[in-house]
């Protein structure tokens, strides 16, 4: 039985619509796919907008996003008709975006950038465009990355080590690939949620609210958890192992921005680079280093997901 998904992708196109309503149809789409914005358009006849969008999980969205030449802005009207606060990760493909967002930024091809739905925003796109977008509910965000406050308005490099590893992660995601794709999207968006909260870690300068007597246990845990990141480990057996309670195990992990989960993933993630770099391994198929890597599989009509 095939365990490949099936999802459904909603696509928009001004290819769909006439020259002369392209200006106000584009916004109204962005108003129900995203946010409320506004835009500023030199030629709308000419204008092209496309986009296509897929849900990876309950209050995270994936969308691709290219299109003309314009600009996008949130000021105090849009703010106002916006319904609950919103994220959104936004990757670069193409040519220079110039923000202005809880500070100026130049986000090159590559290059990402995460915005807050509760700041204003000006978007200025002078030419072609193209970006990877990660729409996400402050609920789902906050699970994964609390206080996001440190990556508002931060240019993610495509060059520099975490920030590195999360826009190349991103950069390979597509809704139209992931609707038939045999990976689990819900899976694909906790791999993407715990490297952004890396990201969000190292540019807070340390990690999330560390305290000293923590970190013997947090660096225990993890070396244990190491050791055994490849087999259906859960906390229950790790507390067993090192002789501690599992609240202790939490509160350590929770000190270091991390929850049980999202550091076994991030364990499991980084032995699938390593393997992918590997001469004897790195021809296998993308799904099987991810079961190599502990991301199980259950049955094999069941997509991966992850132990623990």
């Amino acid at each position: 039985m095939s365990n490949v998904n099936h999802l459904s992708v909603i696509h928009w196109s001004t290819d769909d619509v006439a020259p002369s309503e392209r200006s106000e149809s584009v916004i109204a789409a962005l108003d129900r796919a995203i946010v409320p914005v506004g835009m500023e358009i030199k030629d709308t006849a000419k204008f092209a907008f496309h986009m296509d969008s897929i849900e990876l999980a309950d209050g995270c969205v994936l969308l691709h996003q290219k299109g003309s030449a314009h600009r996008t802005y949130r000021r105090n009207r849009e703010l106002a008709r916006s319904e609950g606060r919103t994220f959104h990760f936004m990757l670069n493909l193409a040519s220079d975006l110039l923000i202005e967002h809880c500070g100026r930024n130049r986000v090159r091809a590559g290059d990402a950038i995460l915005i807050d739905s509760e700041h204003m925003l000006e978007l200025t796109i002078p030419n072609h465009f193209e970006v990877i977008h990660i729409k996400m509910s402050e609920e789902w965000l906050h699970r994964w990355l609390a206080p996001v406050s440190a990556l508002i308005g931060q240019r993610v490099s495509s060059t520099h080590g975490v920030d590195r590893a999360l826009t190349t992660f991103a950069a390979q995601l597509a809704p139209t690939t992931l609707a038939c794709a045999a990976l689990n999207p819900a899976t694909l968006a906790q791999q993407f949620a715990t490297m952004l909260a890396m990201v969000g870690n190292e540019h807070g300068g340390k990690r999330s609210g560390i305290v000293a007597h923590c970190a013997d246990t947090f660096d225990l845990a993890i070396a244990i958890m190491k050791l055994h990141s490849a087999e259906p480990l859960t906390i229950c057996a790790l507390a067993e192992e090192l002789k501690i309670p599992e609240a202790q195990i939490e509160a350590a992990l929770a000190s270091n921005g991390h929850t049980f989960s999202s550091a076994l993933a991030a364990l499991r993630l980084d032995a699938v680079a390593r393997m992918r770099n590997a001469p004897n391994l790195n021809h296998l198929p993308l799904a099987e280093l991810y079961a190599r890597a502990g991301f199980t599989r259950p049955r094999d009509s069941e997509p991966p997901i992850l132990a623990g």
